[in-house]
């Protein structure tokens, strides 16, 4: 550490002693059969630990966030009305541990506008008797399965390397290689192990993404050293002590991935259960531009999102959809003084 004022800043902030947070940027504890050592860090390591720290100390002040808007926007259980705002799918020059997950968040919820708008439409049309036209789509489980599904998806599989005190992302590499080789939605250069590289290519419903492996184990794993933790648990600082308990479990910690599926499954679940309705943003130009429209780029996106066959489907049926008790009452003007042997009450033998 050579700017010694900053630390005594940043020791203030968190409420806790200068030296203790020095000294803990620059080494670290290991317990080994029960012998407690401490080991210097080289300069690398000890920025990544830095780093670590602050991630630690970001991260559980937003799930804190999180946590406190949830209880003040919590009301009475019933009938709700939720717009969920869903991120864009990613395709970056570089593209790592985050996209990945983003863009997996993405394919869960096409595979859901595909169930609601494709598979219960055809459901429907075939319980009314209505003739249509199978309209095909693009069934994007085989990529959920090959990123999510355990013990072979992409996600579990790097949780598993990262149990192993001997993992490494090359290691990661070579295992998801070898498991998915023969996926025609997944591929990795043949020279890739020549190279050195962690690239691989998934085949998204947006299409080809290409992630570079390197540091997905780091990325995955909380890496906040013991001592750290310690440290933080004795803060001065009440908000800290929350942030940190002394009496948490941190072997049991899950990893960030197993963390984002459980919550992504659970806003699955909970959509599967409403009755979703959709607004798709096209973008319009690559420039962040106003008054530029590029035909094909927005003509890609609305065919990647399946939104022509959505059309085609809906053009098959009816569109517009009355509750018999609606129709009936609308349009029995129209028969005026007929009487009806179902009754007056049973508005589906009226219609």
């Amino acid at each position: 550490v050579n700017d010694r004022a900053s630390v005594d800043i940043a020791a203030k902030l968190m409420g806790v002693d200068a030296e203790e947070l020095q000294h803990v940027l620059n080494y670290r504890s290991i317990t080994v059969r029960g012998q407690k050592a401490t080991i210097p860090l080289d300069p690398e390591k000890a920025r990544s630990g830095c780093d670590s720290l602050a991630m630690g100390i970001y991260g559980r002040l937003f799930d804190w966030l999180v946590q406190k808007i949830n209880v003040s926007l919590d009301g009475k259980r019933g009938k709700f009305i939720g717009i969920l705002d869903i991120f864009g799918f990613e395709i970056f020059d570089q593209n790592s541990f985050e996209q990945l997950c983003i863009n997996f968040a993405n394919e869960k919820l096409q595979q859901q506008f595909n169930r609601t708008t494709f598979k219960e439409e055809e459901a429907l049309y075939m319980a009314e008797g209505i003739n249509y036209k199978h309209i095909e789509f693009i069934d994007n489980q085989v990529v959920l399965d090959m990123i999510e599904k355990a013990p072979r998806g992409i996600l579990p599989m790097l949780d598993d390397e990262c149990k192993i005190p001997e993992g490494a992302d090359s290691k990661f590499m070579n295992k998801i290689e070898e498991v998915h080789q023969r996926n025609d939605r997944f591929q990795t250069d043949t020279h890739r192990k020549l190279q050195d590289s962690f690239n691989f290519e998934i085949l998204h419903y947006a299409g080809i993404v290409k992630y570079n492996g390197d540091g997905f184990m780091v990325k995955n794993t909380d890496n906040l050293f013991q001592d750290m933790y310690h440290m933080c648990s004795k803060s001065e600082v009440p908000q800290m002590q929350k942030l940190f308990p002394k009496n948490e479990n941190r072997r049991q910690m899950k990893s960030l991935s197993f963390q984002f599926r459980s919550q992504l499954n659970e806003l699955m679940s909970a959509l599967y259960e409403t009755e979703s309705r959709y607004i798709r943003c096209v973008k319009p130009n690559p420039d962040q531009k106003p008054n530029s429209f590029v035909s094909g780029m927005s003509i890609d996106q609305l065919r990647y999102s399946g939104v022509f066959e959505a059309v085609d489907i809906r053009k098959q049926g009816y569109p517009f959809r009355y509750k018999f008790a609606q129709f009936a009452c609308r349009y029995s003007c129209i028969n005026r003084g007929h009487k009806y042997s179902a009754g007056l009450n049973n508005y589906r033998a009226i219609c």
